[in-house]
């Protein structure tokens, strides 16, 4: 038949189209959008939809698929409404685009993965306060960035503000407590809690002993207690 073809000069084509995954657009996230720019080689017709998609995951990260584009050579995968800690990548199955003489485009191989990161407070400075409240406390981690207006809860009780600095500071500001032993400080939406640093606050009563040094600085707890330091911290 090649021959036949050949002599009547037909060309036959029997190279399917081909279809490139690029790199994710985060290398790493704690809730996305990650998007994937999908290239077609030599493809006339182009139908990948979202169903054509496998997320290919690792651990507890997971996320919802979806597709845009038009045209025979470019889509753009998008994984939003991503969840959990792992890695997320995109597999994509054959038969999403043809090319001219009617021929497929094989299944891809995995692309390239976004490293998924649990949302969580790493640091809570100072550790201590008066607890009669008012004490501007930094909690550091990862993910703050899209919480929005998140309401903040030390030992229970409300903090007097909280503000989203970046993606890895809030500030709050404590409430009135019972002088005591230390207390969670839970970041939350409305009565969703989003992440909790255990233990993280203690408040304190103005020391009796005037000369009192905790933590050893020759700084006396109640100067730095006046002044927002941590009498539980010499660093």
């Amino acid at each position: 038949l090649s021959n036949v073809s050949n002599l009547l000069g037909v060309l036959v084509d029997g190279d399917a189209p081909g279809l490139v995954i690029g790199a994710p657009s985060l290398s790493s996230t704690t809730r996305g959008p990650v998007t994937f720019a999908v290239t077609y080689v030599d493809a006339s017709t182009v139908t990948l939809a979202a169903s054509d998609v496998t997320l290919v995951s690792t651990g507890s990260a997971s996320g919802g698929v979806s597709v845009s584009g038009s045209g025979s050579s470019t889509r753009l995968v998008t994984i939003d409404g991503i969840t959990g800690a792992g890695t997320l990548a995109i597999r994509i199955g054959a038969g999403t685009a043809t090319d001219a003489g009617g021929n497929v485009a094989p299944a891809s191989s995995t692309s390239a993965a976004v490293q998924v990161l649990a949302r969580a407070v790493t640091r809570v400075s100072p550790t201590s306060g008066l607890a009669s409240g008012g004490v501007m406390v930094t909690l550091q981690g990862v993910g703050f960035a899209g919480l929005g207006s998140p309401g903040a809860l030390v030992g229970g009780v409300p903090a007097r503000a909280v503000t989203v600095i970046s993606d890895t500071d809030i500030r709050i500001v404590t409430p009135t407590l019972a002088p005591g032993p230390a207390v969670d400080v839970v970041l939350a939406d409305g009565a969703t809690t989003i992440v909790t640093a255990t233990a993280a606050y203690t408040p304190l009563a103005v020391p009796a002993d005037a000369a009192a040094d905790t933590d050893g600085d020759a700084l006396p707890d109640a100067w730095e207690l006046r002044f927002g330091l941590d009498p539980l911290d010499a660093t």
